[in-house]
């Protein structure tokens, strides 16, 4: 579950409480200042249970990345990469229909793309860095889409982004 309270509040307001299937290992929220042509503010929040673990959901959804609209706190979509090849192989294994990344994702953060559109980036247990592009259509922002996956895998690759 992802939480949303407004500190702004004396004793803090409850906003929203977000299903999420899964643990939540990270949560951003998009840019709200105007630098991207005035796209709506989301939020994003991922991360997964491991196949092993015995601390999994009715869901049971591994490496997982959810962006929300906050004037409905209804979810935009799933970040999904559709890249795994992995069936389910008994009725305990992962849903692969949401899997953003393999096990957990376990950082995401906004980025403004060369385009000029917003977007995120994850990364997650597979040594991958993934970059999301939100399109923006007629009523705001849509359901995000894989632009680009960065294997980081070899020690000797080192990835530097810059804000």
């Amino acid at each position: 579950m992802v939480y949303v309270w407004d500190t702004r509040v004396k004793c803090g307001n409850k906003i929203a409480r977000l299903s999420t299937g899964a643990m939540v290992l990270c949560c951003c929220w998009g840019p709200t200042n105007g630098t991207c042509g005035g796209v709506l503010p989301w939020l994003a929040a991922g991360g997964g249970t491991p196949s092993d673990s015995f601390n999994a959901s009715s869901d049971n959804v591994c490496g997982w990345l959810r962006v929300y609209d906050p004037r409905m706190w209804k979810p935009l979509g799933d970040c999904t990469s559709r890249e795994s090849n992995r069936e389910r192989r008994s009725e305990g294994d992962s849903t692969k229909e949401r899997e953003a990344h393999w096990c957990c994702v376990n950082s995401c953060s906004p980025v403004t793309l060369g385009d000029g559109s917003v977007g995120v980036f994850s990364s997650g247990r597979d040594s991958a860095v993934r970059i999301w592009q939100l399109p923006v259509g007629p009523g705001g922002l849509t359901s995000p889409r894989l632009v680009e996956t960065l294997d980081c895998s070899k020690a000797n690759q080192r990835l530097v982004l810059l804000k």
